[in-house]
């Protein structure tokens, strides 16, 4: 990679710091008004589809573990879709972990942030 694309992933990654932010507050919400009400179906596509799009954005500006994390996350949703409250409070938890992962990445700490995603994606292996 040349430096002009170096400096378009910084652009794009910088970006993504705070939209990645605002998705993963909309997750919470739709999480918390999931437990709220668990008969809206339609909660659970949207949570979905805001992961999915997360991951997108994820493998778009080249952080490769957070998308496998996000992977896993969307496969929780499948494995728990029986038990919502150990999905919402299992997500929760993985959720607020990206957002210190985010928060690392955007200090610079790249090595941190790592350290976060392996220890969850050890746990699946």
């Amino acid at each position: 990679m040349d430096s002009d694309d170096l400096e378009f992933l910084e652009t794009l990654r910088s970006e993504f710091y705070s939209e990645a932010a605002e998705t993963l507050n909309e997750c919470e919400d739709i999480l918390l008004y999931l437990r709220e009400s668990p008969e809206n179906d339609q909660l659970l596509v949207d949570y979905k589809t805001t992961l999915h799009t997360l991951k997108g954005s994820s493998h778009a500006v080249e952080y490769f573990k957070l998308a496998q994390v996000i992977t896993l996350i969307e496969e929780t949703v499948i494995e728990l879709k029986e038990d919502l409250e150990k999905l919402i409070g299992v997500n929760l938890s993985l959720i607020s972990i990206i957002h210190r992962h985010l928060g690392f990445l955007k200090s610079g700490d790249d090595k941190k942030a790592d350290i976060i995603l392996e220890k969850i994606l050890s746990t699946k292996r």
